[in-house]
């Protein structure tokens, strides 16, 4: 297939290629840019000319940087803001001019808008953090409009790009924004023979439109759009038989999607896999102990080789014991959870101190004590000297035993995380002091606002009913130290068992898995939606799937059958007969 993708840039044409999960579209497309910089006929002059390769994301920007090795040098590597952004800030005259549009079609509705903008002779900055128009500071989405407006607008600008990069190939295409897409278009349909002569300019899409799981992303490109070819690799890696036919027939489902019959590619197939749907349709809310008995009843062990895929943080914290902490930060509003999860909220620095503090005493690390209590304890001085002497150490042996103690005390008025924040913040005790934004926060009277004063009332209330030990289970799940995981979050990732928890009553405005199973929805967007996140779930298992479904309708456990096989549909208690014990 690798083949076909270099006689197409041979042939200076545009494509798309559509490959599914665990296909090795990465490696397909690092052997591409080997096969262009390695081609006799010198596809592009490597005196002048380099080959782009935009990708979604950093990490995956480093990934290609470091398969291609030494062949670097011929090849610009970078995400799509950062490409758009080396080419629009060299003009700032125009970007002026075109900041100056954007501010307009904001309109004094929007609370950006800046009447009366004057930007003089100011350069336009690209900012990580709010971007302030009347200091000519744009945001992260913004550079992809205004490259957009100013590459379609400018034709040096047009024909600088072309000239530099005359191939351009588009890592998961999938989860660009569509106005990236647009911008290409304009590139390819545009100045094929100018004032300073012809350009030849290829676009190549890799990715898989199935896989388009994200709000912003552009999802299924039609190649018309782009004057481009599809091109297909029907081969998969990863999974075992039972599995790709399962991953083909969701995939057969999509209205939007290329179609890609993957076949099996594996050759190490283990003796038995499972790929099997569970159901109850008893009103359980499945902890991690019943999990693990899933997981040991295959002989699995729950750990780096299972994951459990969950569809919200909310859900997997009622499965992982941080339940108390997540219902708590509903009072911080429709955002103060991930806030926490950012280390963006009041308390993080707090919280994560306290966790690393705990870990590393109850595991006997002094080192590591001794390091979180000098460089991490909040509100000192970094690197405070708190051991001198002899009687130092039998001070502080004895405040981190009794910080233990409470931590890992069954009495909530002494273990709650309010009763240890207290302990920590003790005078006497000095783990680490209250610090003024905490002090600020938790005078909540001098608001003025009544709404306000009792959410914050009813914030701090719930962390003294709330255990220390949530605050642990969180952090292990942040580091990823658990074996959950969002649906989202597993994008890209391969395991060797997954189990994966579907339930319609979680985020119903948004998904309805009882549409994969042939339940109707007058919401179209929902279906494909549902149905691409699935797709992505249930691609991430090498060996072994099974799906834990709560509380589906008969019609949802009969199109089920139809998808996994009838002998591969069963009621959970047929698997752990002790279910209600859990």
């Amino acid at each position: 297939m690798n083949v076909s993708i270099f006689k197409t840039i041979q042939d200076g044409s545009n494509f798309i290629f559509e490959a599914g999960p665990g296909s090795g579209k990465t490696t397909t497309l690092i052997r591409t840019l080997h096969q262009i910089l390695k081609a006799p006929d010198n596809i592009i002059d490597p005196t002048s000319q380099k080959i782009a390769c935009i990708t979604f994301t950093n990490v995956a920007a480093n990934e290609i940087k470091e398969r291609l090795g030494g062949d670097l040098d011929a090849v610009h590597v970078s995400t799509i803001h950062s490409f758009l952004w080396k080419h629009i800030s060299s003009f700032q005259n125009e970007l002026r001019r075109a900041l100056y549009t954007f501010n307009d079609r904001l309109g004094p509705s929007n609370k950006r808008y800046i009447p009366n903008l004057n930007l003089d002779e100011r350069d336009i900055e690209y900012v990580d953090h709010y971007a302030d128009l009347s200091k000519g500071e744009i945001s992260h989405d913004d550079v992809l409009e205004l490259a957009f407006h100013m590459i379609e607008e400018y034709s040096t600008l047009r024909h600088l790009i072309k000239c530099q990069y005359p191939i351009l190939l588009l890592d998961e295409y999938q989860d660009t924004q569509d106005i990236v897409i647009e911008t290409l278009s304009q590139l390819i349909k545009a100045d094929s023979q100018t004032a300073f002569g012809k350009t030849d300019f290829r676009v190549g899409l890799f990715g898989d439109s199935m896989q388009s799981i994200y709000d912003s992303g552009a999802g299924y490109v039609d190649p018309q759009r782009l004057d481009a070819v599809t091109i297909t690799k029907e081969d998969n890696y990863r999974s075992t038989p039972n599995i790709v036919r399962l991953i083909n027939e969701v995939r057969a489902k999509s209205k939007e999607a290329t179609h890609v019959e993957q076949q099996v590619q594996r050759t190490d197939l283990p003796q038995r896999s499972i790929c099997s749907l569970f159901y109850t349709t008893n009103d359980i809310a499945l902890k991690l102990r019943s999990l693990d008995a899933i997981a040991s009843h295959f002989d699995w062990s729950l750990g780096e080789d299972t994951k459990i895929l969950e569809l919200t943080h909310s859900a997997i914290s009622r499965t992982a014991n941080w339940n108390n902490l997540q219902k708590a930060y509903t009072y911080r509003g429709r955002d103060g959870f991930d806030r926490l999860r950012m280390g963006d909220d009041t308390y993080s620095s707090t919280f994560l101190f306290m966790s690393r503090l705990y870990k590393a005493w109850a595991s006997h690390n002094g080192s590591d004590t001794l390091r979180i209590l000098r460089f991490e304890s909040l509100g000192y001085i970094r690197d405070r000297n708190i051991v001198t002497s002899t009687e130092d150490m039998v001070h502080w042996t004895s405040i981190l035993n009794e910080y233990v103690r409470r931590c890992n005390s069954s009495n909530i008025e002494e273990s709650s995380i309010s009763a240890i924040l207290n302990f920590v913040f003790d005078e006497d005790v000095q783990l680490c002091r209250r610090i003024d934004r905490i002090a600020r926060f938790e005078s909540y009277y001098d608001l003025d606002d009544s709404k306000r004063i009792e959410n914050r009332r009813k914030f701090l209330a719930a962390l003294t009913e709330t255990h220390f030990s949530e605050l642990l289970h969180f952090y292990d799940y942040l580091d990823q130290a658990t074996p959950f995981s969002t649906q989202h979050g597993t994008k890209g990732a391969e395991y060797d068992n997954v189990i994966l928890v579907i339930d319609d009553s979680t985020w119903k405005n948004r998904y309805s898995f009882s549409t994969v199973f042939g339940a109707s929805d007058r919401i179209e967007d929902r279906v494909q939606r549902t149905l691409n996140l699935f797709y992505v779930s249930i691609s991430r298992a090498r060996n072994n799937l099974i799906v834990v479904y709560k509380n589906p309708t008969t019609v949802s456990i009969a199109g089920a059958k139809e998808l996994f096989g009838e002998d591969n549909v069963r009621p959970l208690e047929e698997v752990l007969p002790d279910i209600a014990t859990f």
